[in-house]
């Protein structure tokens, strides 16, 4: 029971933090505070999970948005080294079909280790845009093909890109 409780609390303290470092819109972040700034703690007094919502909508569009520059950077048989630019272009799109349905996967597993709780949806959440925040830094540096001088993020990972 003590390493339940210790193992929560390591979650909540390491985990939660993780999605307030991500820069959103303007707009999201006024409509997720009354003032305009950013508010911590009625991020997580939001019960209806508006912001994050509002939040993980605007990753997931700006991953498309990598993606699909990935998949016509790897349209230029000039892009990169490879012998065969189509079969590393069929193993993108295989990895980012596989990829979606891994992250469905840990989140819902993430999430029913509360699901008693009020927080279920909080953590699905929160590990929505951990991975997915993650994913956009993944498809930017994916094999040799960069596009970080081709794409500037809208939002932002606490990893800067030169610890890649």
């Amino acid at each position: 029971m003590l390493l339940k409780c210790a193992t929560r609390l390591l979650f909540l303290i390491f985990f939660f933090p993780m999605s307030s470092a991500f820069a959103f819109s303007d707009e999201t972040i006024a409509a997720c505070s009354k003032s305009g700034e950013p508010d911590y703690l009625a991020r997580y007094e939001d019960y209806d999970n508006t912001c994050s919502r509002m939040q993980l909508d605007e990753l997931n569009s700006e991953m498309t948005t990598v993606y699909d520059l990935l998949m016509r950077e790897l349209d230029n048989p000039d892009c990169c080294d490879s012998r065969d630019i189509q079969s590393a272009k069929m193993n993108a799109v295989e990895s980012q079909k596989n990829w979606l349905a891994y992250r469905k996967a840990e989140c819902d597993g993430n999430a029913e280790t509360i699901s008693n709780g009020t927080l279920t949806r909080r953590f699905y959440l929160d590990c929505m845009l951990a991975l997915t925040g993650r994913r956009i830094n993944d498809l930017m540096y994916w094999g040799a093909v960069y596009l970080g001088e081709k794409y500037k993020r809208k939002t932002t990972w606490p990893l800067p890109d030169e610890a890649r």
